[in-house]
């Protein structure tokens, strides 16, 4: 077995317990994206829709790794998009079981009346930290500029040899460091917009927790890759701590979503498209709970989501600019 095929199957592994543990990442209030009553899920009917899930998944996932092995040039495509595909086809087959059992919410206006400031949490400041990574390491960089070769490389093949050089100018040393910015900038302007723009609940704290942990997580990769110019690290190095950092937050959301302590928004069926997009004017918010996985997704019925969405996507441009 090749190291190629061997990051097939990890990856494979990973994408296949995602999608094994989506019905477990959703808030008892809803079962494959539909609301039903809390005792729907270990009622006889519930199990069984969620065992043929399972199983089908399974069946896929033990059936794509066959096809990894015997045939390793398709192994990465196959590692990556099978699984996905098919369990999200057999996701969809199981919410339209759930939807002969699903008790629509009543539309029932909300208004907030707490006279309470909304403030954020004290330890909120633990995310200016990271920020100060990209400019300790350009400092770095900078003082080590004629140390970096006139080309270096920055991708290596599953043989070990790099295959792929980028030319010692601003752009090329600089740019990781500077798409990482990009990107904890916006990791943290989507927190704030969250906590801001969705109803007060303590899935806020719960996803400022979250989004602080990947902020950190952004810090340590594009740190790595920005001493890629002067730096080569062993696979180790960058494959260990992604995967914990994979395995803890799937661990953590999993907890957290039988939590019944977190009660989940209660939003109107009716308002949701696949169980995934929302759109709904009469509701204030601008950011509610997800039905799938844990989160937050935009009211689309909000004028001001588009405002956001325009925002993120003119920062596209700039990411690929960035790491062209």
């Amino acid at each position: 077995m090749n190291d190629a095929t061997l990051v097939s199957l990890t990856v494979l592994a990973l994408l296949g317990a995602v999608m094994m543990l989506l019905p477990a990442l959703t808030p008892r209030r809803y079962y494959f994206g539909l609301t039903v009553a809390p005792e729907f899920r270990d009622s006889h009917e519930g199990r069984a829709i969620q065992r043929e899930f399972h199983y089908v998944v399974a069946v896929a996932l033990v059936l794509t790794a066959v096809a990894v092995v015997a045939l390793p040039a398709w192994s990465m495509p196959a590692a990556m998009f099978v699984i996905p595909i098919v369990g999200s086809v057999a996701f969809f087959h199981a919410r339209s079981r759930v939807r002969r059992f699903s008790t629509e919410t009543l539309p029932i206006r909300e208004a907030e009346i707490s006279r309470v400031p909304d403030r954020l949490p004290l330890w909120t400041l633990l995310a200016l930290p990271p920020l100060a990574v990209p400019v300790a390491l350009a400092a770095y960089l900078r003082a080590h500029w004629d140390e970096i070769p006139a080309r270096f490389p920055v991708h290596w093949g599953w043989d070990g040899q790099p295959n792929r050089w980028v030319p010692r100018s601003p752009h090329g040393v600089y740019g990781p460091l500077a798409f990482g910015a990009l990107a904890m900038a916006a990791l943290m302007m989507t927190g704030l917009a969250v906590f801001y723009g969705a109803r007060r609940s303590p899935w806020r704290i719960v996803m400022l927790k979250i989004m602080l942990a990947v902020l950190y997580f952004v810090a340590f990769v594009f740190g790595m890759v920005s001493l890629l110019p002067v730096r080569h690290f062993p696979a180790a190095i960058w494959a260990v701590p992604i995967l914990l950092f994979v395995v803890v937050i799937l661990a953590y959301s999993a907890k957290l979503s039988s939590d019944p302590d977190l009660p989940a928004d209660d939003t109107p069926d009716s308002r949701w498209w696949l169980s995934s997009i929302y759109y709904n004017p009469a509701d204030p918010a601008l950011f509610v709970q997800k039905r799938i996985g844990i989160g937050y997704t935009v009211n689309l019925g909000n004028r001001l989501s588009w405002l956001c969405m325009g925002v993120m996507l003119a920062l596209i441009p700039a990411a690929i600019f960035l790491l062209r």
